[in-house]
């Protein structure tokens, strides 16, 4: 899990999703970060378009930092 104030330093292009083009990602991430929002990104490799046990991780871990 990578935070940022700058949303382009946290990317790694390894991702294999045929649904959402992975530009994608950072488009939004820094359309976020314009609007003052912090960014958490995590690109799995080979996961595609699904979510992969790396990330249910990080997102568990997220959730507990927050709360």
């Amino acid at each position: 899990l990578a935070r940022s104030s700058a949303a382009s330093d946290v990317y790694k292009r390894q991702d294999q999703d045929d649904v959402v083009p992975f530009e994608e990602l950072k488009i939004a991430a820094d359309a976020l970060v314009k609007s003052e929002f912090e960014v958490y990104t995590l690109t799995s490799k080979g996961t595609g378009h699904s979510i992969g046990e790396d990330a249910l991780r990080a997102a568990l871990q997220f959730i507990k930092n927050i709360l």
